[in-house]
């Protein structure tokens, strides 16, 4: 490297150095301590499915899991995919707030064909599914009208078990 090169290097070495050594132009604030962070809610359950889950439970239904939860406005959809082993039955379902009209549920194979739907025109849509082989499950709750929130619920149900289930969930 020449003399001249080496002092370029030397130079601009410096003026990073100083730079780098500079109080820093920007200021960050502490947090404030007065009040807890926000923090990110588990989905491990929504009230919008209790009085279905409750009843579907009773009359022989697993445990309810909820699959996603959502707000949304005409047009919007809440989904979620489930797998379902052959030889079982799932009780799919999307409870809204009372903000919401309609809302329709729809339930697809995982080659995109239909396997259940309930297009009514409420706010309570809820669907049986009983695969005769594993089959994955692509569930969509699509708001039709109104604004608000909107649960996928979902049951594993025996199948001695699944009109009984069915009758109690509403279907």
């Amino acid at each position: 490297m020449s003399s001249r090169g080496l002092r370029r290097a030397l130079a601009l070495g410096a003026c990073w150095f100083s730079f780098a050594c500079a109080s820093p132009a920007v200021i960050v604030e502490k947090p404030r301590t007065d009040s807890p962070p926000v923090k990110v809610a588990p989905l491990l359950s929504s009230s919008l499915l209790d009085s279905t889950a409750q009843a579907a439970e009773a009359a022989g239904a697993a445990r309810v899991e909820t699959l996603a939860e959502g707000a949304g406005i005409p047009g919007d959809s809440v989904e979620a995919l489930v797998n379902v082993p052959a030889g079982r039955c799932a009780l799919l379902y999307a409870r809204a707030s009372a903000q919401l009209e309609d809302v329709d549920l729809l339930v697809f194979a995982e080659d995109g064909s239909e396997l259940g739907s309930d297009e009514a025109e409420d706010a309570h849509p809820t669907v049986v599914v009983c695969p005769e082989s594993e089959q994955r499950l692509f569930i969509t709750a699509r708001i039709i009208q109104g604004r608000g929130r909107v649960a996928l619920g979902a049951h594993d149900v025996p199948p001695a078990v699944r009109d009984r289930v069915a009758a109690a969930a509403g279907v």
